[in-house]
């Protein structure tokens, strides 16, 4: 993995994928509760959120992987 991420181009293409798993897990999130048949209108918020939530913790925690070996953070 230290060899594959001190290239910037394939930085940049994993840091793609990841914000394609953003945008995939922000809609997957709160539609698994609607196919699921989970969908209170009083809880649509507090979904839509955690979906969000979820959305962005998951790719962040990806993306640091090579960022941090690009860097230099991890040798």
């Amino acid at each position: 993995m230290i060899d594959k991420f001190t290239n910037p181009v394939e930085v940049v293409i994993y840091l793609i994928g990841c914000s394609s798993l953003a945008w995939h897990l922000a809609h997957g999130f709160q539609s698994a509760f609607r196919s699921l048949g989970g969908n209170p209108n009083k809880f649509n918020s507090l979904i839509l959120n955690l979906g969000y939530a979820f959305a962005v913790i998951i790719p962040f925690t990806l993306a640091m992987m090579p960022i941090s070996i690009y860097f230099g953070w991890i040798k």
